[in-house]
């Protein structure tokens, strides 16, 4: 998977640009609220029409334009395809190959993309909602069926919240909290195999990658930690049975059933849930010191790349946003030779001499100044 162009139009404060990137790694350099972060969220903008910056339109069309275009020409194994987006105040309107797409989420499977930006820094240190949405987005996108399932079951979690919340005073209807059960109990049930399944998978490569980075002397383990009670080894349940899982979420409800009355919230489900990271036996995200988070990072982020290639058959785009300062020269080389010669990389950077010599002799850089975008080749002056 490659992308040989990117043009955008008055996207935040691009006015225009126009880059054929280079098929390995593409580095982008200058000084921050430069534009190099705007092309990199231009681009991950594919993934499913959404920005992971902002959830306001508005912030992605520059100041004193009504409407913010991008263009991705998208070279795969099995076809060539053209996406455009155009993002206006009030609504986005997405096209593949000419042909308009009612819903932005069409896009999940064209361009499947890996990101380490600086928020994914917060994945073992901070709260559980940025390891769900990690979870589900990586699903989302070799299973796009997916995407629709989680967002039918946060319709029914939000219906099924305003009926316990507006219980005294509308009164109280066991058969149409019963209904909501059910649907909550089957949907909810979907998205816990999903994630077992993904994450057994993950959580292999995820540990050889661990492994690898210290040397051999750290033993990285992937817990799952279901509301349900489901043993948190993914290992001894990631096989585990349909009906078991809705069983167990139905005795959960009732058991838990009054308890929600009385909060007027849903306290059970896959909304809930959360990710737990362990290093030789020791939680990381309660007693790892941030140089063992941030490793434990780079080896979820080094795993994806692997579990996308696996999943699809092609190497995914890998995008990195002013993170390699954040990394020392063993993780920054470790992570951007496993991605050399197999994923096209973006790198947005204020810093060239993070690089080494021989990652960037086939680069293509670009110095980014207010926006405008020039070509300089792999020949930088490190000054």
């Amino acid at each position: 998977m490659k992308i040989t162009r990117v043009v955008s139009y008055n996207f935040r404060n691009i006015l225009k640009a126009d880059i054929k990137p280079a098929k390995n790694l593409n580095i982008f350099l200058g000084s921050n609220a430069q534009g190099k972060s705007n092309f990199l969220e231009s681009i991950y903008m594919f993934v499913s029409g959404r920005s992971y910056r902002t959830t306001k339109t508005s912030d992605l069309i520059n100041f004193n334009k009504t409407k913010s275009e991008v263009v991705i020409d998208l070279e795969k194994k099995e076809s060539n395809y053209s996406l455009y987006l155009g993002i206006s105040e009030n609504k986005k309107q997405l096209t593949i190959d000419g042909i308009n797409r009612k819903k932005v989420a069409d896009l999940l499977g064209y361009l499947n993309v890996v990101s380490f930006f600086p928020r994914d820094l917060q994945l073992v240190s901070g709260g559980p909602r940025l390891r769900r949405e990690f979870i589900d987005l990586e699903i989302s996108q070799v299973i796009p069926a997916y995407y629709k399932t989680c967002q039918q079951y946060d319709r029914i979690i939000k219906q099924r919240n305003m009926l316990l919340k507006n219980a005294h005073r509308n009164g109280f209807s066991e058969s149409i909290l019963a209904t909501f059960n059910d649907q909550m109990i089957n949907l909810g049930t979907n998205i816990i195999l999903r994630r077992l399944e993904m994450l057994y998978k993950l959580s292999i490569l995820a540990k050889l990658a661990h492994r690898n980075i210290s040397n051999g002397e750290d033993n990285l383990i992937i817990n799952y930690k279901s509301s349900l009670g489901l043993e948190d080894d993914i290992s001894k349940v990631y096989k585990i049975k349909k009906d078991i899982i809705e069983d167990m979420f139905f005795q959960k409800l009732k058991l838990v059933s009054k308890k929600e009355k009385e909060r007027r919230t849903s306290l059970v489900g896959p909304h809930l849930d959360d990710l737990g990271f362990i290093i030789n036996g020791h939680d990381v995200k309660r007693f790892g010191s941030q140089g063992q988070q941030r490793t434990t990072v780079l080896s979820l982020k080094l795993a994806e790349l692997q579990f996308m290639k696996s999943e699809t058959g092609e190497m995914p785009i890998l995008l990195l946003d002013d993170v390699l300062s954040e990394l020392d020269r063993k993780r920054q080389t470790l992570l951007l030779e496993t991605a050399a010669g197999n994923s096209q990389t973006f790198v947005a950077t204020t810093d060239i001499s993070l690089l080494s010599d021989k990652i960037i002799r086939d680069a293509n850089i670009y110095r980014v100044e207010n926006g405008k975008f020039f070509e300089q080749g792999s020949k930088i002056n490190r000054e």
